[in-house]
């Protein structure tokens, strides 16, 4: 059985737009923007705590669902 390679090239565009859209509303409502250069280091990690989050949470009410008790 041949393992096809998953196109991830979604996922950085989405990242790009949330980029710009982020930009553009702190810009907008006079946000200094300079703080984006202090959030995107972590902002990575924050993300994984997040999915990670949904996936616990997610997990939680599938097994709730099939419950049988």
């Amino acid at each position: 059985m041949q393992v096809q390679k998953e196109n991830h090239s979604y996922d950085r565009y989405q990242s790009l737009l949330s980029l710009f859209l982020t930009l553009s509303l702190m810009s907008g409502i006079g946000a200094p923007v300079a703080i984006l250069g202090i959030i995107l280091p972590i902002y990575t990690i924050i993300d994984m705590v997040e999915t990670a989050e949904n996936v616990w949470s997610d997990s939680c009410v599938a097994a709730l669902v099939d419950y049988d008790g």
